[in-house]
């Protein structure tokens, strides 16, 4: 019985169940078996045959011996290969066309539906000082290429001991920066952009920016503007996903990088 041990995963893997594989195996070793017979051999209940054996027969994989006592015999494998071949490019057809004719079908469901969705679903705005500090914490994590900056004072997280930047910069992402020079301040902070600087952060100093933004991957801008009557900075904080505003926002980046000042050049000018 080693050959039907050796072949029962494999029928199974065809689309057999496991007695129907166990008996056909059966049948292949001794022709003309009856009932009880292909029981013993090949440990199937007599009772579940009857069944198994009928749908052997409609897939033509054994045949019935005509006699007094009914007997049953496999059908050559290589008659059944090229039937079952047959019977599974068929199959294979008839899922391509359902398939093909669902995915239409809905396709025209989700086209009507797709430009109702709220064009506002990827703009955020919080407010509250400790989620903005957390979702700014998080999209450094998720961020696996490049971070562009500009930080304006009061530096609450980018002059601070920023771990996630330093984890990210291990991670071999580019963090480019445009500092606002704290003119009143102007010996602590070259010093502390020193410092930052030696940990592989690209840095540029510039005398004024115009808002505190940051822009992950060239796919999420973080950004917070001035009030409009005080003039004060606002704790207000949007997050806007988008690939096509995230690009608008590096090529502003990328224009005041090209016209900030450099560390060796405010180094010279202040002879650090």
């Amino acid at each position: 019985m080693e050959i039907i041990q050796k072949n029962i995963k494999e029928l199974i893997t065809l689309g057999f169940s496991e007695n129907e594989a166990k008996t056909y195996l059966t049948l292949m070793i001794k022709n003309n078996m009856t009932v009880a017979e292909i029981a013993q051999a090949s440990g199937v209940p007599r009772p579940k045959l009857y069944e198994i054996i009928k749908r052997l027969i409609v897939k033509g994989l054994c045949t019935e011996v005509n006699g007094k006592i009914k007997k049953y015999s496999a059908v050559n494998p290589e008659i059944i290969s090229e039937s079952l071949i047959k019977q599974y490019e068929k199959q294979f057809a008839e899922k391509k066309t359902k398939t093909e004719s669902f995915f239409q079908d809905i396709s025209s469901i989700y086209n009507e539906n797709i430009d109702k969705n709220d064009p506002l679903e990827y703009i955020h705005v919080l407010k509250d000082k400790n989620q903005i500090s957390k979702r700014y914490s998080a999209l450094e994590r998720e961020t696996r290429s490049e971070i562009l900056l500009f930080s304006k004072p009061p530096f609450s997280v980018i002059l601070n001991d920023d771990k996630e930047a330093f984890i990210a910069l291990d991670r071999e992402v580019k963090i480019k920066a445009i500092y606002e020079l704290e003119e009143h301040r102007k010996e602590e902070f070259c010093d502390k952009i020193k410092e930052i600087e030696s940990s592989g952060e690209e840095i540029k100093v510039s005398d004024n920016l115009p808002l505190k933004l940051a822009i992950f991957d060239n796919k999420t801008v973080m950004f917070a503007l001035r009030d409009r009557i005080t003039l004060k900075p606002s704790l207000s904080t949007i997050i806007i996903e988008h690939q096509d505003f995230a690009r608008a926002f590096k090529r502003v980046f990328e224009s005041y990088w090209n016209e900030s000042t450099s560390l060796a050049e405010l180094k010279k000018k202040y002879k650090k």
